[in-house]
């Protein structure tokens, strides 16, 4: 008789246990769970860059190797190595920029660090900028509806609607640099950031 009451004694502690932590309440659990991530080319990422069929600059000047892309404007084939001296140059359609995720996204791009004579023109100041009138030595820019072009400087975001994509052109200006040297104007990795805030919301 002692025994059995003990044992009701224990199921009404129990019970009483589970009500004051809630049903189902734990500290602490752990399961495992399968977890795919693909890795794709730059053209099928959720931040798609492509080289352009139908433009003889992205043609000539961007290539893909090991499914990245990358601009090299050098030698043309036909005599030229590189954009004149003292001058401002538009490649229009050098690439396309793709927004292939769930959600609208802010793109940005950054210059990497400037090392003088290492990575870039030794004329150019620090922040990747001649010496002449302080321009951009590089920028990327798109053309809108009227076909104007609209200059993204390094830093600034501009917005791309998720499935969207817009033909990204490159602008070079060498006011003032010398060129007799043979260092590229930039030789390096450009960031490009895709910030999407909204690609986690319900």
């Amino acid at each position: 008789m002692k025994r059995r009451k003990f044992l009701i004694g224990a199921g009404a502690l129990a019970a009483g246990g589970a009500t004051a932590l809630g049903t189902g309440a734990f500290s602490r659990v752990e399961a495992e769970r399968t977890v795919s991530i693909d890795v794709e080319t730059d053209s099928n990422a959720y931040l798609g860059l492509s080289k352009l069929s139908n433009s003889s600059n992205s043609q000539q000047f961007a290539e893909v190797s090991d499914g990245k892309l990358s601009v090299n404007i050098g030698d043309s084939g036909n005599g030229g190595s590189g954009v004149n001296p003292d001058s401002t140059t538009y490649f229009d359609d050098m690439f396309q920029l793709s927004n292939n995720g769930v959600a609208e996204a802010n793109i940005s791009y950054s210059f990497p660090t400037y090392n003088s004579g290492s990575n870039g023109h030794p004329d150019l100041t620090n922040n990747w900028k001649t010496p002449t009138d302080s321009n951009w030595a590089i920028c990327f820019y798109y053309l809108d509806s009227n076909d104007n072009r609209q200059m993204i400087t390094p830093n600034d975001a501009v917005s791309l609607d998720a499935g969207n994509s817009d033909k990204i052109g490159v602008r070079t200006m060498t006011h003032g640099l010398d060129a007799t040297t043979n260092d590229p104007l930039i030789d390096g990795s450009i960031t490009i950031v895709a910030d999407a805030p909204d690609a986690g919301s319900p």
